[in-house]
């Protein structure tokens, strides 16, 4: 099976790729003929292959998240960031810094007292 994402194809918009699949455009939420799965499932497990690059894998986020009941396909950008790949995880992380920094503080005062 041969699986190409594109935006160079009339059924592109948006800049929102489309997932030619032997040769037949296909949306996320389409079932691809033949297989009896969506074209999500199909694009989801080719961009899980170790080979893929990250414009590739940005392409398949791009594709998958046009059916958000569908198979995702994780951010690698955010993936790449970490702990910084949602806002909350960011609040979060932040919160425990000033937390241990507060404490650090409140050691050091003691000692000095001392």
């Amino acid at each position: 099976m041969k699986i190409e994402l594109t935006t160079n194809h009339p059924a592109s918009s948006y800049g929102v790729p489309v997932a030619v699949i032997d040769g037949e455009a296909y949306g996320a939420a389409d079932i691809v003929c033949g297989a009896g799965i969506s074209a999500a499932a199909i694009v989801a497990d080719w961009a899980a292959q170790p080979e893929r690059s990250t414009d590739e894998r940005m392409s398949a986020h791009r594709f998958c998240r046009q059916w958000p009941e569908g198979p995702q396909v994780r951010n690698p950008l955010a993936a790449a960031m970490g702990a910084m790949s949602s806002p909350a995880k960011a609040r979060g992380a932040q919160a425990a810094a000033k937390k241990r920094w507060a404490n650090k503080k409140n050691v050091d005062a003691k000692k000095t007292k001392a």
